[in-house]
Parts: C-alpha cells; sequence; structure tokens
C-alpha cells in the first residue's frame, strides 16, 4: 500500500512536471528557437540576407563601380580608341587619302597626253610637263598618216609665253620664228602667238616640227589650242597642256 502511494506520488509529481516542462522547458525552448530563429532571421538570416542584399548591392555595386565603369571604361575606352586611335587613324588614312589624291592630282596634272589624233595624221609633244627654271626644249611635231592636197594645223601658245619678265626683262622662253619640215612640201612658220604647220601635196609620214626652249617661263599649267584645216574647212579641234612645275626646293 505504501509502495503504491509512492507510485501514485510520483506519477502525481511527473504528471505536474510535464505542463511545467512543456511550459517551462519546451515553451521556453521555443521561445528560444522562435526567437533564435526570429533573432536568425534579424540577426543572422535577415542580416545574413541583408549581407546577401549587400551582396547583390555590392555586386550591384561591383556592377555599377566595376562592370559599369568597366564597361564605361571599355565603352570610354572605345570612344577613346573612336576618337584617339581610329578616329585619328581614320582621320590620318583620310589625310593620307587626300595627300594621295593630291599626288594623284598633282601626277595627272604632270602627265598631260602628249598625243593627238588629226584627220590625216597626229599632234605630238615631246613632254608636256616640265620644271620650271630648267631650260628644258618642248617639240611640237605633226606628222601625216595619209597623203594631203592642202592641210594646215595651227597652234596657238599661250600668250605668257611670248611675254618678257618684268624683272630681268628676258623673255619666258625662246620662240623662234620658223620650225622645220622634213621636206619642201612641208613649212613651219609662226606669226605672233600662232605656230603654222602646212602642207601642200603632202605625202604619208611627211612631218614638220616646232621646238619652244624655257627661259624661266612661270610654273602653271597651259593649254595650246590647234585646229587641223583641210579642203577649205576645220575639220578638227582640240587643246594640248603643258604643264611647267615649280622647281623642288633644295635643289
Amino acid at each position: 500500500m505504501r509502495l503504491w502511494c509512492l507510485i501514485a506520488c510520483a506519477a502525481a509529481a511527473i504528471a505536474a512536471g510535464a505542463p511545467h516542462a512543456a511550459a517551462g522547458a519546451a515553451q521556453p525552448s521555443y521561445a528560444a528557437t522562435a526567437s533564435t530563429a526570429s533573432t536568425a532571421a534579424a540577426g543572422v538570416a535577415q542580416p545574413s540576407y541583408a549581407a546577401t542584399a549587400s551582396t547583390a548591392s555590392t555586386a550591384s555595386t561591383a556592377a555599377a563601380g566595376v562592370a559599369q565603369p568597366s564597361y564605361a571604361a571599355t565603352a570610354s575606352t572605345a570612344s577613346t580608341a573612336a576618337a584617339g586611335v581610329a578616329q585619328p587613324s581614320y582621320a590620318a588614312t583620310a589625310s593620307t587619302a587626300a595627300a594621295s589624291a593630291a599626288r594623284v592630282s598633282v601626277a595627272a596634272a604632270g602627265a598631260q597626253p602628249t598625243r593627238f589624233d588629226l584627220p590625216a595624221g597626229e599632234l605630238r609633244l615631246s613632254r608636256s610637263r616640265v620644271v620650271a627654271g630648267s631650260a628644258a626644249r618642248i617639240t611640237f611635231t605633226v606628222r601625216l598618216d595619209r597623203t594631203v592636197r592642202s592641210g594646215r594645223l595651227a597652234l596657238t601658245l599661250p600668250r605668257r609665253w611670248t611675254q618678257r619678265s618684268g624683272v630681268s626683262g628676258i623673255a619666258f622662253a625662246r620662240l623662234p620664228r620658223r620650225g622645220r619640215g622634213s621636206s619642201g612640201r612641208t613649212k613651219v612658220t609662226r606669226s605672233g602667238r600662232v605656230v603654222s604647220f602646212a602642207f601642200t601635196r603632202g605625202r604619208d609620214r611627211d612631218s614638220g616640227s616646232y621646238e619652244v626652249r624655257d627661259n624661266g617661263l612661270p610654273a602653271g599649267t597651259y593649254r595650246l589650242p590647234y585646229s587641223w584645216r583641210e579642203g577649205g574647212r576645220t575639220t578638227a579641234r582640240g587643246t594640248a597642256r603643258v604643264v611647267v612645275a615649280t622647281r623642288p626646293r633644295g635643289r
């Protein structure tokens, strides 16, 4: 009986301690767990989340401070490359293309045609480009490629070539009154600015020539109009050009 009482008391004590355990141990443990969870959520998880957010912010900052600047730098570099490398390079290329184009233009100007077809033959220049002050000689030649009963080529010299220097009084060019003919059927004469190549009963390969010598012609491109007259009418016209180039410095 006494043992039974002890057992009953123990059971009562256990029954009374269970709610206390539930309230004082389990609940506090639960509260602690909840608090810990809350704390964890607030102090660890949230901060961790905040840290994550911070990390995201850092990532964003990284995106803004590293990636974006890098992108900006890249863009800037690209822009700089475009402005400081590519563009100048392009400008240099454009400049080079422009300089190249200028050289081609000069080359083109210095490479004027030297042959001109005529209805009965050809007008030929010994050269179409000379250097100023070089005492160069330019020979104009008319050659027939068929018989011509009566034909004449009139070549008009530039007015400047017939003038004299205002400083020295020396003629800019030596212009003889007569030229040379391959036979008595050809006569070459000059009257003022006009050089005449006259053919009477001319034959194939008959020719006449006239030589101009530079005495100090001013630099420039000179036009020499010409016309071919045969059978009482003008059958061809054209213009030859001669370039007098400035002497390169140091030469």
